[in-house]
């Protein structure tokens, strides 16, 4: 296959190495401008995440359900409810007192909520589980996610859509 594909190894002297390989798409410079990263003025909420193993496991307990879309919910007090739907019903997991950070020009709603579909997000937990990283996420208005991986040698910021469900 001569499809062009980024390697990348995820090293912890406390468990294995973690390999993964993307599929990289090239896009000519004259469509960067479609691609440009979304403005993020019209955040609504910033949290802390508990650590990613922890999210990576409720995802991966909501795909063995069949579920295809996921629900977070967070409040400025620091309360983060993560909800799917599946055929008999609704599961959710809740966390509480996590940090959040209040900037100017946040929405002043006391709750945000965004539904991303778990296929776009769950390797990236499923990635950075079994590392120190912390996970910030930022709520856009009901449209976006971002995610912020935050570790000692690295930042890594993630953008995903609003679920089209």
């Amino acid at each position: 296959n001569d499809e062009p594909i980024l390697s990348v190894e995820v090293r912890n002297p406390e468990s294995d190495i973690v390999s993964h390989q993307v599929p990289i798409t090239i896009i000519l410079s004259r469509y960067w401008p479609s691609y440009a990263r979304p403005a993020i003025a019209d955040r609504r909420m910033s949290i802390s995440m508990p650590p990613p193993k922890f999210i990576s496991r409720f995802l991966h307990a909501f795909k063995n359900s069949n579920a295809r879309v996921v629900k977070f919910t967070a409040s400025r007090v620091g309360d983060l409810r993560i909800s799917t739907r599946i055929d008999n019903g609704e599961i959710d997991a809740s966390f509480a007192d996590l940090q959040t950070a209040v900037m100017d020009g946040d929405s002043q709603e006391e709750t945000a909520s965004v539904e991303l579909t778990i296929r776009n997000i769950s390797t990236m937990f499923h990635s950075f589980a079994h590392t120190k990283s912390r996970v910030k996420m930022n709520i856009i208005s009901h449209r976006m996610a971002e995610f912020t991986v935050i570790n000692e040698d690295y930042n890594l910021s993630f953008i995903a859509g609003k679920s089209p469900e």
